[in-house]
């Protein structure tokens, strides 16, 4: 099976967002198109 596309979701302190997306960057996880470092997050809070 093969994959052109996947939707990775992780739950990470704030503080490393830009190193997780470096880090995925380096391998390519992060690039759409002719773009690159695309990300997305969004704060939430745990009850």
């Amino acid at each position: 099976m093969q994959f052109t596309e996947v939707k990775i979701e992780v739950f990470i302190p704030e503080e490393y967002i830009e190193t997780l997306r470096d880090e995925l960057n380096k391998i390519g996880a992060c690039k759409t198109g002719e773009y690159d470092h695309c990300l997305f997050y969004s704060s939430v809070k745990g009850y």
